[in-house]
This record gives C-alpha cells, structure tokens and sequence, in this order.
C-alpha cells in the first residue's frame, strides 16, 4: 500500500507519543489488542500494507486508541489525509471479476473473499424472501401484552416517584420557620457584612500559586498535544493543534504534558515562558507542578 507522508505528525508519530504516554510497550500493546506486535511496528513506521486494507489498518487504529484511552477520530482523519484510498482492480467485461484479490494468499484477502461470497448470498436470499407469497398472520397478541406490562410498569414508577417527592415538598415550610428569630442577629452582624465581602479578592489573586497552568501556543505547522494529570484522572485534551492556535490547562496538581513534535511548540508555565521543548520532530515528554505561594 503507498504512503504518502505529511510535513506535519504522522499516524505513526501520533500512535508511539500516545504510547509512550500511556508508558506501554508495544508487546503489551499487542496483548492487550490481540494485534501482532510486527504489525504495530510497522503501523508506528507509517506502513499500513501489512493490515490488509484500509478497513483493516481503521479497525487496528480504533483497538489501539481504545487501549491507549485516547481519542481516535484524530487518527483516522490523518490517515485518510495520509494514506489514499484503494481503487479496486478494474473487472473484464462479459466474464468473471477479476482474481486480484487471490494473486497474493494473505489472511485479508481471504476474509475479504468470505466477505464477498456472503454479501452475494445475503443479496439471493432477500431476492428470494420478496418473491415469496405473503402469510396473513393473526393479531400479534404478545406484542400486546408487552405493551399493557409497559404501560402498568410507567404507572408504578410515576406513583412511587410523587410518594418520594411528598417529603420533600414538605420539608421547605420547616425550613422557612427557623429563620424566623434571625432578623435580630442578621441586624447586628449587618455593620460586619461589608469587611466579609472584601477577603475574596485575597484568595483570587493568589490562586495561580495553589495549581499549575501551562499554555500551549502552537508555533510551527502542526503539533500532536497530549495533557492530562500525572497521577490516575481524565486527561484533559488529546489532539492535533494547528499553527497559531493556543490552549491553556490549569490543574490542582502535577500535570503532564507529551509533545508529537517539540520544535513546533512554545510552551508557558505558571506565567513563566518556557520556550520550545526540544528540536523539530522530537517527542518531548514533560512534566509540571504548581507554582509556590508567595509568603505575605
């Protein structure tokens, strides 16, 4: 199958970042996927001719983001941009397809004949089922009764949802007899009120030292960008970022940020620029912690 390569990350760059990542090997990687481990290497090689196809190298792309728990969607849009469809050998006229998938005895091309021989006989079989001469049937009485069953099922939880609510629509008018004696004390802690208000600005202006923020600006053509908390959590994005685009992520802790390609990105960390993280088509792997309070 011919590649055709990117000036910007690969399919390839983009699976070993992501793997890299997630800090597996690819021999866990093809446990995990039941995918041989000479197919993944070549994948992250950018060679797709060993999957057998393009819906084949699109499945192995979705197992593996699966594994990884990253998004596959950025994947599949740059192998399509990265690799051009396959045109099917042309038939003869008046005589039977072609045999070009049989010209080379590989596990896909037998699987994509099973596959053709079945769609051929799925097509006979519909053929013939609309042919065929129609039963009158009765009244589907089943259908019926799953219906009634439904309808009662409906009744049950709406009666058993209103006798829960009761409660609590009762409970409000309690509430509203307890601030009664209030007034008497809101009055006298009234001239305190106005003191209370102010400390929020306090802790605003020194929240960026209780977390850490990195800003990523995107300087060159393209770059892959995976940031997320160092320890367990969700990862907070994972993707393909543009030329002059920027994001900013805060988090309470440590973050880790992995760069497909370091030369492409500037990166700013708690209001200090960093600059780029290493040379044009190096994976960087970084990680930051909070910034510290400064002492009153």
């Amino acid at each position: 199958m011919p590649q055709e390569r990117d000036t910007g990350v690969t399919v390839g760059q983009m699976m070993s970042a992501a793997r890299q990542a997630a800090g597996m090997t690819v021999d866990q990687v093809a446990d995990a996927t039941r995918v041989r481990a000479t197919l993944l290497r070549a994948m992250e090689d950018d060679d797709f001719s060993l999957c057998g196809g393009d819906v084949y190298a699109r499945g192995h792309l979705r197992s593996v983001a699966a594994t990884l728990r990253v998004d596959p969607q950025p994947w599949l849009d740059a192998f399509s941009a990265q690799v051009p469809p396959a045109v099917p050998p042309p038939r003869k006229r008046g005589g039977p397809p072609a045999a070009a998938g049989f010209s080379r005895p590989t596990p896909a091309g037998a699987v994509e004949s099973l596959e053709s021989a079945a769609d051929d006989q799925t097509a006979v079989m519909a053929r013939l089922s609309t042919k065929s001469p129609r039963v009158r049937r009765g009244p589907n009485w089943t259908l019926a009764m799953v219906v009634a069953l439904l309808a009662i099922g409906v009744v049950v939880v709406v009666s058993l949802v209103q006798r829960v609510r009761t409660p609590a629509d009762a409970a409000p008018p309690v509430a509203s007899l307890s601030p009664t004696p209030a007034p008497a004390t809101t009055a006298s802690s009234a001239p305190s009120t106005p003191p209370t208000s102010s400390p929020p600005a306090t802790p605003s202006s020194s929240a960026p030292g209780a977390g850490t923020t990195v800003v990523v600006r995107v300087t060159g053509p393209r770059s892959w960008v995976a940031v997320g908390p160092v320890r367990g959590g969700k990862p907070l994005f994972e993707g393909v970022l543009a030329e002059g685009q920027t994001r900013t992520f805060t988090a309470a802790g440590r973050l880790r940020v992995v760069v497909g390609d370091a030369g492409a990105v500037a990166l700013t960390v708690n209001g200090e620029e960093l600059g780029t993280p290493g040379r044009r088509g190096v994976v960087a792997r970084l990680e930051f912690g909070p910034a510290p309070v400064a002492s009153a």
